[in-house]
């Protein structure tokens, strides 16, 4: 196996799934074998999500439970078993700045503007 950036990536999905659901990485087949699996299995047992979480987290409020399905859904795209399909890790850091800029809608918005404006200030305007 060659060892590239995607095997990064997928490590880093990992450590997010770790974070997330409280679990080691690598557990008993009682508990569910690697994290990964256990995961994907859970997901497609339709179990809520809200179980897949470390109970030690705040998962009651709708916004954190939000936010963090979004960060697993991150995780979920770093661990597919493509290689190829996986995101680069700069595309990585965009999507977790997203859910971090999602906190506070007033500067997401300000982002926003800040964009629209430089596409504006770029973009080519007739003269006459």
């Amino acid at each position: 196996m060659k060892i590239t950036s995607k095997c990064d990536v997928y490590s880093f999905g990992v450590v997010l799934l770790e974070l997330l659901t409280g679990r080691l990485p690598v557990q008993s087949v009682e508990l569910g074998g690697d994290l990964v699996s256990w995961v994907k299995n859970s997901i497609s047992s339709e179990t809520e999500l809200k179980h897949i979480f470390d109970s030690r987290l705040q998962v009651n409020n709708n916004i954190v439970l939000a936010e963090m399905v979004t960060v697993l859904k991150i995780a979920l795209l770093c661990t597919n078993m493509l290689p190829l399909e996986r995101p680069s890790m700069h595309d990585v850091v965009g999507m977790l700045e997203g859910v971090k800029n999602s906190l506070n809608p007033r500067q997401t918005l300000e982002n926003r503007l800040s964009r629209l404006e430089l596409q504006i200030a770029h973009s080519q305007i007739p003269t006459t």
